[in-house]
């Protein structure tokens, strides 16, 4: 739900780059940023899920069910990074935008967001 969400604020942000102010832009691109780090939690609760699951099948003798959720759970965690790297990017467009309409507040709190971001990344390892 939250990289559906972001994907259509990002389209919004991008349709209106051309005829709307770069505060409003900004805003848009700020919220797919939100989303997307949204959907990056839920990707790890999703991988943490996989990786219980795993362990449960192979205490039980499913190898075979253990090696899947396994590549499930990994397949969590790569998706996890990915929409965590879009979201500072997009935080760091709205960032521009920001700069471009002089938004001194909104530029700070998109630029935390980006210092955020990118601190989450380093411990995903």
């Amino acid at each position: 739900g939250h990289e559906l969400q972001a994907e259509i604020k990002r389209e919004e942000a991008f349709k209106r780059k051309s005829t709307d102010s770069p505060d409003r832009v900004g805003d848009a691109l700020n919220g797919a940023g939100d989303e997307k780090y949204l959907a990056s939690g839920d990707y790890q609760k999703a991988s943490k899920h996989w990786k219980k699951a795993a362990e449960v099948h192979e205490t039980t003798g499913g190898t075979i069910k253990a090696k899947n959720a396994r590549g499930h759970a990994d397949t969590a965690w790569e998706a996890a990074k990915r929409t965590l790297i879009e979201g500072t990017l997009l935080h760091r467009m709205a960032e521009e935008q920001y700069a471009n309409a002089n938004n001194l507040v909104k530029r700070t709190a998109a630029l935390e967001k980006v210092a955020r971001n990118l601190e989450r990344l380093m411990k995903m390892k």
